[in-house]
């Protein structure tokens, strides 16, 4: 039930109050907002119509000052129009987890996809931010939804974390329109889906990733058993009728010694796989990029490969233990790149290498960095590097996703905090989390690629609003 009473006319322009309160504060060049609202918590609009009046939802405008009071559920929304606009309030349940935002200037990208889902208090939600830090968005999974991003096609994808996501746990991801809606599935063939990542090639191709165990292998060396299980990371091109066309395993091409700078780590932290042997995760494969006839993978434990899909051989390699396919780094003040625990390799159009650097271990904050590689020359050369003073040392996770007109989306790792950052490393916008949560990674969805009336359609889809009458008392 709606109940509208009516003061004096006022010709003031539209403003907005609410209890409980609105996010952000009411603004006209603000349309979208929420509430913590909900059954037994009704939600009360204080409005202050313009000249022509404000309607609530499909009702008949009134002028001057009034007052609205509805009972909605988690989601739902309910809509103040005017003659030139409409602006949305839609209730937020109370699990859905707190944020701050910054904004200092105009974000490059549109939206941001994340995943707030790790962490001893991980929430099993996947949401859309704004440019103004309002979750336009969001759905409620029933396990933690994990690795979310935009199709080609505008539909949504993610897969889910099942706490040891790795380790021969099939996790296949999931595609969905944003009615909810269930349209398709994405897994590997012959081996269990892992989260990590998932790319699209233009011919309709996917690249997937797994982690397969293998038995017997020595460890004794670095104080782990000898009759150990590992597992290998292992690569799959798919087509869309999931033929495997490519497949490629670090098996046989890259050796244990290049994870020793882990392997303590490694020893000390086995993981857990679905038939309960511990096994040892020597390589941690984390990103797969398409590079012309050949593909840029990052594995944590061992560093930044280019593979050749021809041959399956190492064409070169980037950080961690040094082999003579190593390039040398050029471009850092003191004349070395420490790196540790990278995630997120992605080639950009302009041919340079964009990657999160975790830094895990140095003691020093992650850095989103980017090279150009001469390959001729065997060098790789660091053309730009920015961190944010607010992150934290990071031990897993994160992304870096350099945008078209120069700014960086960055999740730190291992963090509450998803950045938009300048060339200069500014701040743009800011979306920061509780800090017992963290994300896997953060997705930037640019100008274009994704409409403000399908995410609203979206939501009134998986949140019907009741048909309320709506009353107004003069």
């Amino acid at each position: 039930m709606c109940a509208i009473a009516a003061p004096a006319a006022h010709a003031s322009p539209l403003g907005i109050t609410a209890k409980p309160a609105l996010y952000p504060r009411f603004s006209a060049g603000v349309h979208d907002y929420v509430s913590r609202c909900h059954p037994g918590r009704p939600l009360r609009l204080a409005v202050r119509a313009p000249k022509g009046g404000a309607a609530i939802n499909n009702g008949r405008p009134a002028r001057g000052a009034f007052r609205a009071t509805m009972d909605m559920r988690s989601g739902e929304g309910v809509r103040v129009r005017t003659k030139s606009a409409t602006y949305i309030v839609r209730c937020l349940a109370d699990d859905f987890p707190k944020w701050t935002t910054e904004r200092h200037g105009t974000p490059q990208a549109k939206w941001y996809i994340v995943t707030p889902t790790l962490g001893a208090h991980g929430t099993r939600y996947v949401a859309l931010f704004d440019r103004h830090g309002v979750p336009i968005w969001w759905f409620r999974d029933k396990l933690k939804p994990h690795n979310a991003s935009l199709l080609a096609n505008g539909h949504i994808v993610w897969s889910h974390f099942t706490n040891q996501a790795y380790a021969a746990y099939n996790v296949p991801f999931v595609e969905r329109r944003f009615d909810g809606k269930v349209v398709g599935s994405f897994a590997t063939k012959g081996v269990a889906t892992d989260s990590h990542d998932l790319q699209f090639l233009p011919n309709g191709n996917r690249l997937m990733l797994s982690y397969v165990p293998r038995d017997g292998v020595d460890l004794s060396k670095y104080g782990g058993p000898r009759n150990a299980t590992v597992t290998d990371g292992v690569i799959q091109e798919l087509t869309p009728k999931n033929k495997v066309v490519f497949r490629w395993s670090s098996k046989g091409h890259i050796s244990l010694s290049e994870a020793e700078p882990y392997m303590q780590s490694i020893i000390d932290t086995p993981i857990d796989t679905t038939d309960g042997r511990p096994a040892y995760d020597i390589v941690h494969i984390n990103s797969v990029e398409k590079d012309g006839g050949s593909l840029i993978v990052s594995m944590r434990q061992t560093g930044l490969y280019k593979i050749s899909m021809a041959t399956g051989d190492v064409e070169w390699k980037l950080f961690g233990t040094q082999t003579p396919k190593n390039l040398s780094i050029a471009g850092e003040p003191d004349g070395a790149v420490i790196l540790g625990g990278q995630h997120d390799a992605r080639v950009l159009k302009d041919g340079t290498l964009t990657v999160f650097n975790n830094r895990t271990g140095t003691g020093l904050l992650p850095r989103a960095e980017r090279y150009t590689i001469d390959e001729d020359a065997r060098t790789a050369t660091l053309v730009e590097a920015l961190t944010d003073p607010k992150s934290i040392p990071s031990t897993c996770c994160g992304s870096a996703r350099r945008l078209s007109g120069g700014d960086w989306v960055v999740q730190w790792g291992f963090s509450s905090i998803v950045d938009e950052l300048n060339p200069a490393g500014e701040r743009v916008f800011s979306l920061t989390f509780p800090t017992y949560l963290y994300l896997y990674r953060a997705f930037p969805v640019m100008p274009g690629e994704l409409s403000a009336h399908t995410l609203r359609a979206g939501m009134d889809a998986l949140h019907p609003p009741a048909k309320r009458p709506v009353r107004i008392r003069r």
